[in-house]
Order: structure tokens, then sequence, then C-alpha cells
């Protein structure tokens, strides 16, 4: 008989996935330490005034006014190294939230909160599993507080809009909007992508409700997007981006930016594809069916199919051409996570769109077929999640091979000596041990890099002249080596069977 025969069991079955997926991220705050422009920011914000920075940066840097003003809470300024593993903890914690409310605020109609929890989960298993890049993605405050918080305040921005009742009344829906502004305001001050995703979403309901409505557009999300619009041209039309792309030997090449940007956007699907297919055959089985013959006539999922595509494919293409043309670089890792962010969440509404089209009039009968092998798919499905080199699992064997609680005793051991020590020139004792899901380094190869951050504004935050590291900078096992590492261990521990 099929698991998903009992719907609370198959739905249990998604909760525990996600949890199982989500822990080892958590517990690896404990562990989590500063590094490169953390300290950058600190000198900075020590130097300068809150005004003085954000004038510099525009005019010479970046027309991000809101990733600018905010790393100004970097914890490094006051010295609260410990603050600094609360700060990625919290902003986890908010990503689940936001994931939740977001799926609660869309489904709750139509779904127990059990089935609503157990999508949720799904896509929080999803995006963590297959983030490009973890450790700047979740723990390095200098890039999370400018690409992953962005995302999260999406998520929260269209949970209001959801809100259609609450936004329509007096009180509460004047609340509800001032926060949408606010959130509008920190999407695009934080980076060009995340402002991509939000204006050409409000584009996307716009053209929908024009269509659909005797082409007459809701006035609050006509203003939402013409207040968005006029805080992009602050971004896009700061000098400092034409600064920034002046030292780019490679960038404003069109037709270089063009090519790229097709052959980046078609490996998205060759790179993500394969979860996230496996992933649509069990979201049409256990949500997508049953949400497409209640939400018929739900002016959420009335866009055109051929409209819905073109926003998908345009947006994903404008992401990488925006990086390609400014920079003459394909995006990094920690950019490629906001891209991720939104290939997920586009392809299921875009998947969403075409089962409303296509089998909202299919009767149970007709879909019998399709749960004869839902054993299969979910087995599938934990072992992508669970395969040996997903964050996942590189997160738990972070944790369980202790090489994250080294990591963070030995950075304790060196601010100690930092803080002590009367030298001016420092010598600086590398680690013995690079976690890969904390270590924001660990594409690059050991001789790109520096270690953790060892470099100029490293040491003035310090107060020192330089500082240096004594040795070369470990090289990170991949995780078979891991796992053959604890196994040992435990047979020795146990055994007391030695190599």
């Amino acid at each position: 008989m099929s698991i998903f025969s009992n719907p609370k069991t198959s739905y249990n079955i998604f909760l525990i996935i996600g949890t199982l997926t989500i822990l080892p991220f958590l517990f690896l705050n404990l562990y989590n330490n500063p590094t490169m422009d953390d300290y950058t920011f600190a000198v900075r914000d020590r130097e300068l005034g809150f005004i003085e920075a954000q004038v510099q940066f525009y005019f010479n840097w970046s027309g991000r006014y809101f990733g600018t003003a905010i790393v100004r809470l970097n914890p490094l300024v006051q010295y609260e190294f410990e603050t600094y593993k609360i700060y990625s903890f919290a902003v986890l914690i908010l990503f689940i939230v936001a994931v939740t409310s977001f799926f609660h605020g869309l489904l709750k109609a139509y779904f127990p909160i059990r089935t609503i929890l157990a999508l949720a989960a799904l896509f929080i298993a999803i995006l963590l599993v297959q983030m490009p890049d973890i450790a700047q993605g979740i723990y390095w405050f200098s890039a999370y507080m400018t690409y992953f918080l962005p995302n999260i305040f999406i998520l929260f921005f269209f949970t209001i809009l959801l809100k259609e009742k609450k936004l329509n009344r007096s009180t509460i829906g004047t609340i509800l909007k001032i926060i949408a502004l606010f959130l509008i305001v920190a999407i695009i001050g934080s980076n060009e992508l995340s402002l991509l995703i939000l204006m050409s979403s409000l584009l996307l309901m716009l053209l929908t409700a024009w269509s659909n409505q005797n082409r007459q557009l809701p006035r609050y999300i006509l203003f939402f997007f013409l207040f968005g619009f006029a805080l992009s041209l602050i971004v896009v039309l700061a000098p400092g981006n034409y600064v920034r792309m002046a030292g780019q030997e490679k960038s404003s090449h069109l037709l270089y930016s063009l090519a790229g940007s097709i052959l980046l956007t078609l490996s998205s699907f060759l790179k993500w594809g394969l979860l996230l297919l496996l992933s649509s055959l069990l979201y049409t089985y256990m949500w997508g069916l049953q949400l497409a013959k209640k939400t018929k006539d739900s002016p959420i999922f009335k866009c055109s199919l051929p409209l819905a595509f073109l926003w998908y494919l345009s947006t994903l293409f404008t992401m990488q051409f925006i990086f390609l043309w400014s920079t003459g670089f394909r995006a990094g890792t920690r950019v490629e996570n906001v891209i991720h962010f939104f290939f997920v969440f586009g392809w299921f509404y875009v998947l969403q769109l075409i089962l409303n089209k296509y089998a909202s009039n299919q009767t149970e009968s007709s879909t019998i077929g399709f749960a004869t092998y839902p054993v299969v798919l979910l087995a599938m499905f934990a072992m992508l999640v669970f395969n040996l080199e997903s964050n996942a699992t590189t997160a738990y064997l972070d944790l369980l091979s202790g090489r994250a609680a080294l990591f963070d005793r030995e950075l304790s051991t060196r601010y100690e000596y930092l803080k002590t020590s009367s030298c001016t020139s420092c010598p600086i004792t590398p680690v013995t041990a690079l976690p890969k899901s904390l270590y924001i380094f660990s594409n690059l190869r050991p001789d790109e890099v520096e270690e953790i951050g060892i470099n100029n504004e490293f040491a003035a935050y310090w107060g020192k002249s330089n500082t240096y590291l004594t040795g070369p900078t470990p090289i990170i096992p991949d995780n078979i080596s891991i796992l053959k590492r604890i196994g040992k261990d435990l047979r020795a521990h146990y055994f007391g069977i030695e190599e």
C-alpha cells in the first residue's frame, strides 16, 4: 500500500525531511565567525559617520543605499564576536518564518496547516540544499545582509499583498501598506538582482490585472510599482556604479554579455533542474492538482502562460546580463544565490499555472496512475537532498567531524592573542581545519586566497600595522574523505582499532 494513502503520513515525511535539512545549518551558527569585508566595514564605520559613509559609497562605489546602511549593524564594531553568531542564527530563523508565512498566506483558504507546513518544508529543503554558496549565503554577515535578507523581504512583501481584504481596510490596511513601502525601500536598495525580481513581479501583476479586469489596475499595486521604479532610478543612476564599472576592463561588451547571459540562463536548468523536476512531480501530486481544482477563479493564477514564461525567462536572463554587462564576469556565488531563489519560486509558479490550465478538470481516477510510484519518487528526493555532496550533508559532516568546533576554538584563540599581544607586525598561526559550510572561499583554490581574511583591514581592525600567516592555508578535504575520517575515529574510540 502506498504511503501516500494516508495524507498525514505523506506530509509528515516532508516535515521530517525539512527539519533534518535545516537542523545542521542552525547548529553551525554556534561556530560562525567574521571574515574579510566584515572587518573592512567595521573599520570604515568606526572612522566615518553614517551620512559620510553613505555619500562616499553612493558616489564612488555603488547605489545600494540600503545594503550600505544596514551593514552598520555589524557586531564587530563593538567587538561582539558572539553576537555575530546570533545574527546569522536570527536571519536563518527569519528565513524559515518568511517561507512559512508566504505559503500560509497563499494557501490557508485551501489546505490545512499540516499540508502548508509540508510545502514550506519542501521549499526550504530545495533552497538550502541547492544554494550555490551556503557560507556566503547564510553565514557571512557582509553577504547575507545584502543578498539573503532581501530574499526574505521579498517573501514578506508578497505575503502582505496576499492580504487583499486587510489592505482595503482603513487602519490595518494603512499599517500593512507602510510596512510594504519599507520592504520596497529595503529590497531595491540592497542589490540590483533583488530589485529586478521585485519590479518584474510587480509588472507581471499589473499586466495580468490589466488583461483580466477590463483594463483596470489595482491602485496600491500601481503605486508600489511607481514608487519602486523611482527608487530603482536612484540605485541605477548612482555615480558610484559607473566609477566602479570604469575599473572593469571587460565591462560594457554588448555581444559578449548577451551571448554569455543566454548560456548562463540555459546552464541554470542543467545545474538545478534535476532536483526541481523530481520535486515538481511530488508537488504536482501532493499539492498542485488539488490547488488547480480549488483556484480556477483565483486572480493569482489568472496570468497567461505565454506572459508567465516570458516573465520567468526574461528575468533570469536579465539577472545574468546585469552582472556580465557591469563587470565582464559571471555572477559570483553569493550573487548566484539570488538567481537560484528566483529560479525556484518562478519555476513552481509557472508549473502551477500549467496545472491550472490543463489539469484543473482532471478527475481523481485520471490521476491515480501518477500515484503508482510515490515511494520511489520520495526516496529519490531524499537521496538528492542528502547525497554525499549536498549542502545538507556537508553541514552534517562539518558538525559531526568536529571541524566546525575546532575552527571556532582556533579563531577564538587568535582573537585573544591579537587582543592582548603588544606585537605590531603579528604572525598568525593558520587554522588546522576549514569547514566548507562556513568558509567563504571554499570554491577557490588555496593559492588564490589567504585563509580567513588576513589582510590590511584585519590588521587595522586589531590596531596592528601588519598581520601575516606563518603557514599555508589548509586544504578542505572532500566529503568522502571526511566521512572516512569520522569512521576511523569512531573505530578507534569504541573498538580500540587504530590505523
